[in-house]
């Protein structure tokens, strides 16, 4: 296949919660100062054909449910296909738990889990117009 153009742009968004969350230890993470924010970078990728995002969160961890609704969203907001969206975690232990811990036995909080994917999908929608 010959590619004479591949456009790709980058974006960031923090995804640092409002309120105080229990993260996947069992700890509370609290917001500290602003250069501490929790965030997702996005780059999209595109060659006039397919399109590419490629997404990176300051969390512990993406579990299976995350990864699909993130790949969802991305899907019906952004245009990506869910199955060429790859979401990795930085695997910060200090981050809000994004899904249910075995650690802990607690489960993420669903209204964080609403401000993350729509924070996700904004930073994917900005790398694409990058």
């Amino acid at each position: 296949m010959d590619i004479d153009l591949i456009r790709v742009g980058a974006a960031m968004a923090s995804i640092t919660p409002r309120n105080e969350l229990r993260t996947y230890f069992g700890t509370t993470y609290r917001r500290g100062a602003a250069d501490d924010d929790l965030l997702c970078h996005a780059v999209a990728l595109s060659d006039g054909e397919t399109e590419v995002a490629l997404i990176c969160c300051d969390l512990t961890f993406v579990d299976r449910t995350l990864l699909l609704r993130i790949r969802d969203a991305c899907e019906r907001k952004a245009g990506v296909p869910g199955k060429h969206v790859f979401v990795a975690a930085t695997h910060d232990h200090a981050a809000p738990a994004a899904g249910a811990s075995y650690l802990s036995g607690g489960a993420a909080d669903p209204l964080y889990l609403d401000l993350l994917v729509d924070r996700v999908v904004g930073a994917a929608r900005a790398a694409q117009s990058a």
